[in-house]
């Protein structure tokens, strides 16, 4: 995993692969959104509520699988979650994630 950390490091970012791309470049322009609403995957279940309150409909949440994601971070070291943090500098400002060293 680290390895592959260390790749996408020396990759452009128009080089990477539509999964590896910062996801500001798909939600905002200028550095304001395209969308008035961004949910959060952290907060799925709050931003599905106020979703649906915004579009006046009741549509539910199927879940599909019970991934856990808790222990993510486990798979970083510290090398590769300054990557992470370097290339994805711009997602956790504008998405408002803090950055995790």
């Amino acid at each position: 995993f680290n390895d592959f950390i260390k790749a996408i490091k020396n990759m452009e970012l128009h080089e990477y692969n539509e999964h590896y791309q910062l996801q500001t470049e798909y939600l905002f322009k200028n550095g304001k959104p395209y969308f008035d609403f961004v949910g959060n995957l952290e907060t799925l279940e709050k931003d599905w509520s106020e979703l649906n309150k915004k579009i006046n409909k009741n549509f539910e949440i199927k879940h599909l699988a019970n991934a856990n994601i808790s222990n993510h971070m486990s798979l970083y070291n510290k090398e590769s979650l300054k990557i992470v943090n370097e290339i994805y500098d711009k997602d956790f400002t504008l998405l408002g994630y803090a950055k995790t060293l």
